[in-house]
């Protein structure tokens, strides 16, 4: 019994160092990555489209038709009918005076408002997210994309000269741990 219980212990333990060296070496593995590699492919990636090398910022054709608005729907009276009942003809008596008012009223309502150009820049949410966690300020007209593209040029330069400095202290940091 005592045998079996020693042969028990021993396993467990075999085991269990077998399990933090595997976990040891997975997390020496994750800590030689290079740092701020997902910020400069993000960096990379939103300067290419501000400089239009890329198809998802739209077009000035394709803006257009995003911004406009949708065309406005009239319906003709031509050729429809008014079955008028009893009731109805008794109610419409009655009601005379009254029915003018709110015809003169929805008419004015009815009449279809101009559509404006709408002022903004659209961008779409994965561009305004990558812009956020990179901490660059979002551009909100055409003319703030210049200086959009300086944040992510300085933001892509200090990624690159670091890069290396902070995955070895990341490295030495890792190995003191363990």
């Amino acid at each position: 019994m005592k045998a079996q219980s020693e042969r028990y212990w021993k396993q467990r333990e075999e085991e269990e160092r077998q399990r933090l060296a595997s976990n040891a070496s997975r997390r020496l593995e994750e800590a030689s990555q290079e740092a701020f590699a997902t910020e400069i492919w993000k960096c990379e990636n939103l300067l290419r489209l501000f400089k239009g090398e890329t198809t998802n910022i739209p077009t000035a054709e394709t803006k257009s038709s995003i911004l406009a608005a949708p065309a406005v729907r009239t319906v003709e009276n031509v050729g429809l009918t008014k079955i008028v009942s009893k009731k109805n003809k008794e109610a419409d008596e009655f009601l005379a005076g009254v029915g003018k008012k709110k015809n003169a009223a929805g008419a004015k309502k009815a009449q279809p408002k101009a559509t404006q150009k709408p002022k903004g820049f659209v961008l779409s949410m994965d561009v305004m997210q990558n812009l956020g966690d990179l901490g660059v300020s979002l551009p909100v007209n055409e003319e703030a994309v210049k200086t959009t593209v300086e944040q992510l040029k300085e933001k892509l330069e200090y990624f690159k000269e670091n890069q290396e400095r902070v995955t070895q202290e990341v490295l030495l940091s890792w190995m003191k741990l363990i």
